[in-house]
């Protein structure tokens, strides 16, 4: 299984699990809701900027 084949990498130190401080998981902008800020911040260290909606 998945599970059998990570451990294995992580035994044999090809894979090296490390824990992300929730300040610095990119990943958090895609699965819960943030302020303002920390979605500006996260979105930025991505590398995405708002598109501004021009007034027709």
């Amino acid at each position: 299984t998945k599970y059998h084949f990570i451990r294995q990498c992580i035994e044999e130190n090809r894979v090296r699990v490390e824990p992300i401080d929730t300040n610095n998981q990119l990943a958090d902008i895609l699965t819960k809701a943030l302020g303002r800020e920390m979605f500006i911040q996260l979105r930025s260290r991505l590398g995405l900027v708002e598109i501004k909606q021009s007034k027709a």
